[in-house]
């Protein structure tokens, strides 16, 4: 049923291609979805009470963000830290992941800890959290690391997430705040070779609708 959300004069997106409708985290948004086949993708720093067992009771993939988008604001400055995520913020956020995992095993997608626009900060929290993050791999859960900007080319940089961590991650293309382009996505991809990899915040709209994640 996917390929029936871009029936508006363009081509069906290939059946390898999975898309979430991002930011759903309501218990009537989950629900509805949910009844239109749709899978869903939420933020664990936002979801509380019915929306987490109306998450629990989905038959559906599923794809977990931490919030570290609100972390930061765009200035013309630069990236400016605003809303820090603290360590009790993280453990909060990695425990929500575990209790999904436990349940969905392989059908949910996990945003492991970063920060946006700073490699080198979000390969400090893959250290941090490395116990938690092989916890989630062994319940078969798919754990994107978001590919940063920085010093490091986006292919090095996502080895030595893989390095740190020592579990499978597959790479997520940052597509919002300090986000690649299209074009600088689309080099990235084929420097990863052959590898399933995610484009978190696609715009996949000409009217500018910016509130899909696709894993492809």
């Amino acid at each position: 049923m996917q390929p029936t959300l871009f029936d508006v004069g363009r081509a069906q997106l290939p059946p390898r291609v999975l898309v979430f409708a991002s930011g759903v985290n309501e218990a009537r948004e989950i629900r509805g979805f949910s009844l239109a086949r749709i899978p869903v993708g939420f933020s664990a720093g936002h979801v509380r009470g019915e929306a987490i067992a109306e998450l629990q009771r989905s038959e559906l993939p599923l794809f977990a963000d931490s919030g570290a988008f609100s972390e930061v604001a765009l200035t013309a400055a630069g990236v400016v830290i605003i809303h820090p995520i603290s360590h009790q913020g993280w453990i909060k956020r990695l425990s929500l992941y575990q209790l999904f995992a436990d349940r969905h095993g392989s059908n949910l997608s996990v945003v492991v800890p970063d920060r946006v626009a700073d490699q080198e900060h979000t390969l400090l929290l893959l250290e941090r959290y490395r116990k938690q993050l092989v916890d989630l791999a062994e319940t078969g859960a798919r754990l994107l690391i978001p590919v940063q900007g920085g010093a490091l080319r986006p292919e090095v940089f996502f080895q030595r997430a893989l390095d740190v961590v020592s579990v499978p991650m597959s790479p997520a293309l940052p597509m919002k705040k300090a986000g690649m382009s299209h074009g600088r996505c689309l080099r990235s991809c084929r420097s990863f070779g052959r590898r399933t990899f995610t484009c978190s915040g696609w715009a996949l709209s000409e009217s500018g609708l910016n509130v899909w994640s696709v894993c492809c």
